[in-house]
């Protein structure tokens, strides 16, 4: 028999993943002519893919477990997918927000050079832990494991993965203080609440790891969902939205650049 609850989440997740892969295409078809604008452009339409990444792989995980399919090798397939697409998700956030502050390329492979040892720790770490399964309850899905990790260890993890986003997001945050047109002021409001609450889940992840998963989980599904909420507001704001604050949506732009 499935279980509702996390049939539930799987849909919530599902949901945000769509509206996360909308804004992915809706970024890619944003024209742009200057070549670094272009590159970075890509890399923050490779963000929310990553996020639609995320959002799918959590559908299956929690689609599994409604059906009572867990088991020790999709937990540990999960959580390394899982690893992968956030940092990938990162790498890119941190190339974009960082050239979008400086208005400067910044050298893509030492950004990717440094989540790649991040995942590896990472995928290290896992193996040592030694995946068993999962723990199900009403309204989560956790991993369990053989081995438990000192506190620190995940959290050391996560820090690391989020740390250079919180540098780039203060950067980016900084502009809105410097920029006078009100769409970008707009979505720069809405886009660094939506990073934030996406640090602020990674930053919980380790919250799951020792045992506090059913709160932290109904929690963070949440906030995903609100921050592709607001993502989906900063970029494809409703008629009422445009007119109340005198901002444009992407599709605005590419219509006028098709004229």
């Amino acid at each position: 028999m499935a279980h509702a609850g996390l049939l539930l989440l799987s849909g919530v997740a599902l949901v945000s993943a769509a509206a996360y892969e909308h804004i992915a295409g809706a970024i890619r078809a944003r024209p742009t002519q200057e070549p670094n604008a272009r590159r970075a452009g890509r890399l923050f339409s490779w963000w929310w893919d990553g996020l639609a990444a995320l959002n799918a792989i959590t559908t299956l995980g929690f689609a599994a477990a409604a059906f009572d399919h867990a088991n020790a090798p999709l937990s540990a397939s999960l959580t390394m997918l899982f690893t992968l697409a956030a940092c990938f998700a990162f790498a890119s956030l941190v190339y974009y927000l960082l050239y979008v502050a400086t208005g400067a390329p910044r050298p893509l492979q030492l950004i990717f050079g440094y989540y790649l040892v991040v995942f590896i720790a990472t995928l290290y770490l896992v193996s040592w832990m030694h995946p068993e399964g999962a723990a199900l309850t009403t309204w989560s899905l956790a991993p369990t494991f053989a081995n438990v990790p000192p506190r620190w260890a995940p959290l050391l993890l996560a820090i690391a993965l989020v740390g250079p986003p919180v540098v780039a997001t203060t950067r980016y945050v900084l502009l809105y203080s410097i920029v006078d047109q009100r769409t970008i002021r707009y979505r720069i409001a809405l886009t660094a609440v939506a990073i934030s609450a996406w640090i602020a889940l990674f930053l919980m992840a380790p919250l799951s790891v020792q045992g506090q998963a059913s709160a932290v989980q109904l929690v963070t599904r949440g906030i995903a969902l609100l921050a592709a909420a607001l993502t989906l507001l900063a970029y494809e704001p409703p008629s009422f939205i445009k007119r109340r604050y005198r901002v444009r949506a992407l599709r605005d732009e590419r219509a006028g650049a098709t004229q």
